[in-house]
């Protein structure tokens, strides 16, 4: 959100400014940074597995950093599951808009 929406508060403004150049130099999902992490994504994990009702001795999930990391690791997910179903298919297309994302 912060590249996108302008508050148009500039004391704000400055305040994200001094927010970001203490965390700028580290990746905010490095588990091993921000010990934290590990136990953020292990908790929403196991929460989004219950309201999936994902079995959990075989349901797994993890948290990316965002848009182009999330699609790949979503395609890369269906395509791994599709070759287990689908053993015959061993050319898969994917179809998808002109619009998709470059990822």
């Amino acid at each position: 959100w912060a590249y996108v929406y302008d508050t148009d508060d500039a004391h704000h403004n400055e305040f994200l400014c001094r927010i970001l150049a203490l965390f700028v130099h580290a990746n905010a999902l490095n588990p091993f940074a921000f010990p934290s992490l590990r136990k953020f994504e292990t908790e929403v994990v196991a929460m989004t597995l219950h309201m999936l009702h994902g079995p959990p001795s075989t349901a797994v999930g993890t948290m990316t950093s965002g848009g182009t990391e999330s699609i790949l690791c979503a395609v890369y997910a269906y395509r791994e599951r599709a070759r287990e179903l689908w053993p015959h298919i061993t050319i898969p297309e994917m179809v998808l808009p002109s619009t998709a994302h470059v990822a």
